[in-house]
């Protein structure tokens, strides 16, 4: 398999999750620890399933998302600094499931809650008005976004400490869902 890539650069750090909802990216310190993620992913498009290992890096000043096949090549690197995402690798995939959304997927469902409830009410007023939601159920193992009465987002965890346990990610606005299996939790 022959992967192509380039390096692409975007600014702003303002996510659209559905038509009425954004979220602002979190710096990186704000998570609030150092960690070495390794997981195993599915990430399931327009019918088709691609399978492959995630390396995620979140220090103070940086996250770096590595998607690797699953025999080692690297198929993507995001970096975002808290300013600026980078990224290269295999462009189709990068077209189709988008940087950004897997760093919005990566915050909104390994932050806390409470943290991504906050940043979610700055940058989506309907969440004031009451014609979104942003909510929490099954004590604390599922996450959910609806809109106009509908969910548009759902992440559902295998257990409570969300870095060692499985996470399902369904982002029903944009017709993908991701399942990732925590292999490895590293301290830094």
């Amino acid at each position: 398999v022959y992967l192509s890539g380039c390096v692409q650069m975007m600014g702003p750090r303002q996510i659209t999750i559905s038509p009425d909802i954004a979220f602002d990216l979190l710096p990186p310190q704000s998570f609030g620890q150092s960690i070495v993620l390794t997981q195993l992913a599915e990430i399931s498009f327009s019918g088709e399933s691609q399978e492959m290992l995630f390396v995620t890096e979140v220090t103070n000043n940086n996250i770096t998302m590595v998607g690797l096949m699953t025999n080692g090549a690297r198929v993507f690197t995001i970096r975002y600094d808290g300013d600026k995402i980078e990224s290269d690798g295999y462009r189709p995939l990068l077209r189709r499931v988008q940087p950004a959304w897997l760093l919005a997927d990566f915050q909104m469902s390994q932050w806390p809650f409470n943290q991504v409830s906050e940043q979610l009410r700055r940058t989506s007023p309907c969440l004031d008005s009451g014609a979104c939601a942003f909510m929490q159920e099954n004590e604390g193992l599922k996450r959910f976004i609806m809109q106009d009465g509908e969910k548009v987002m759902e992440i559902e965890f295998g257990g409570t400490s969300h870095l060692e346990n499985s996470v399902n990610i369904s982002n029903l606005a944009r017709g993908y869902q991701i399942n990732l299996t925590t292999i490895e939790v590293e301290q830094l």
